[in-house]
């Protein structure tokens, strides 16, 4: 370390360390590091979400593609498909209460729907969510949907029950777990939660592939062929009830005074180096 005499104004000798450079740009790296540690982490945060008591089918009684009644809200499962001689379409619907996620960044999160039966489905049903959202939960007969592709809403998973699982054919019971996750999911919840601005529901739906015309002929589904799942009133001890997981990830500030040194630190060496200049 090198060292530099100067002679003040009274000729008493000052000596004055001076250090070398690389050593200088060191100190300033370290320093502009501890300032910036205030806001160098992030806190998780995991949510586990049941579904909404509300969950219901929709049905179309009249088979023109307008669903127009919402049923079996207090049953323990509800049915996508058609029932009955070349009867209703079904759709069904699982709201969930999304908490406020203001400040926080959705990195992960899945959807879990117990399939419960299966009465021999020759096409599958997709999972949607839904656009709309709303400070409380019922199902509303605008919610129905069934046919190949419903545009107005964000479709999650095609296929996301088939015939093929675990076998076609009529299956009394199955209680069956089928999930979605991954970055669709994540987006869409990222949606709904920025819509909401706060607390309240968002809302899944399970549509039919098929489309059963005004003559009864159905188109995908035979009649009275179609899936149930299990709904959150289900007191049925091993159910798969609906279900939502995510976690979240918030910037964090770190205590103030690591920042404070490495700005402190900062003023010492940016007045020593306005010092030596004068000098």
């Amino acid at each position: 370390m090198k060292t530099r005499s100067n002679t003040i104004d009274n000729g008493v000798r000052n000596t004055r360390v001076v250090m070398p450079r690389l050593f200088k740009l060191r100190v300033w790296a370290i320093c502009l590091a501890l300032a910036m540690l205030g806001t160098a982490s992030s806190e998780a945060a995991i949510y586990n979400i049941n579904g909404d008591l509300n969950d219901a089918l929709i049905g179309d009684t009249n088979n023109d593609g307008i669903g127009d009644a919402v049923g079996d809200v207090t049953q323990p499962e509800i049915t996508v498909g058609f029932s009955g001689g070349g009867g209703a379409e079904r759709a069904s619907v699982f709201p969930f209460a999304l908490p406020s996620l203001t400040g926080q960044t959705i990195i992960s999160a899945t959807l879990t729907l117990g399939l419960r039966h299966k009465f021999n489905p020759n096409t599958s049903g997709d999972l949607y969510g839904l656009t709309r959202t709303s400070a409380t939960s019922p199902v509303v007969t605008g919610d129905y949907f069934a046919g190949v592709l419903d545009g107005a809403n964000t479709l999650l998973m095609n296929n996301f029950v088939t015939n093929n699982f675990p076998v076609n054919g009529n299956t009394l019971f199955m209680n069956e777990p089928h999930s979605v996750s991954g970055a669709g999911l994540i987006s869409f919840l990222t949606a709904q939660s920025t819509a909401l601005g706060g607390p309240g529901f968002i809302f899944f739906r399970v549509s039919p592939d098929g489309i059963e015309l005004p003559s009864g002929t159905v188109v995908g589904f035979p009649s009275n062929d179609q899936y149930s799942f299990n709904a959150a009133d289900s007191l049925t001890v091993g159910d798969f009830l609906p279900f939502l997981t995510f976690e979240t990830e918030s910037p964090v500030p770190e205590p103030t005074s690591f920042a404070m040194l490495g700005l402190g630190a900062l003023v010492v060496l940016w007045r020593r180096k306005s010092a030596g200049r004068m000098e």
